[in-house]
């Protein structure tokens, strides 16, 4: 049970919007979240994990839209693993990182990401798929929120590139 601090009254509060999927197209974002998960059919180590993304749109009509992707990195399937692993290298190449033991390293750095939108199913409704990753052209430029919290957290522009997630605790020159 989960006891709240206090009454909740739902009809003092706005209620979310209709989740729909966003159209088709290259969109200036970045990872936001990162973790690695086990498959449904994990058992036992080496059955199946994967690298569960969320990056964050950062510009225009969707600015602060979530999109999420999967990357099957420990999977019987070697075709899933290869295919996980060009993604991954792909975003290693638009975020200039070009070794990578904890994705941590990959947060905060705007890209430029190709997304398409996949069918509605039996099982999911429509949804949106990212498809491809590249530097973006102006990535020194995009004010990037400082703050995960989502309330107050000012803009930063980065001079030359967004500062990496070790670097929080320095003093910005």
């Amino acid at each position: 049970m989960g006891k709240l601090p206090s009454i909740f009254n739902a009809g003092d509060h706005d209620k979310l919007g209709e989740f729909t999927a966003i159209p088709p197209g290259d969109y200036t974002a970045m990872i936001v979240k990162s973790e690695m998960k086990k498959t449904k059919k994990w058992v036992k180590p080496g059955d199946g994990e994967f690298l569960a993304l969320q990056f964050k749109v950062l510009e225009g009509e969707h600015k602060d839209r979530l999109l999420f992707s999967n990357l099957n990195l420990i999977n019987e399937s070697t075709k899933a693993v290869q295919i996980a692993q060009s993604h991954l290298a792909s975003i290693c190449e638009a975020t200039g990182v070009t070794s990578v033991t904890d994705s941590d390293v990959l947060h905060n750095i705007p890209m430029l990401i190709r997304v398409t939108k996949k069918a509605a199913t039996s099982e999911y409704p429509e949804g949106n798929e990212v498809k491809g990753y590249k530097v973006h052209p102006d990535r020194a430029n995009i004010a990037i929120r400082t703050s995960d919290s989502g309330g107050g957290g000012g803009e930063a522009t980065p001079k030359t590139k967004p500062r990496m997630p070790w670097e929080k605790d320095k003093p910005s020159e």
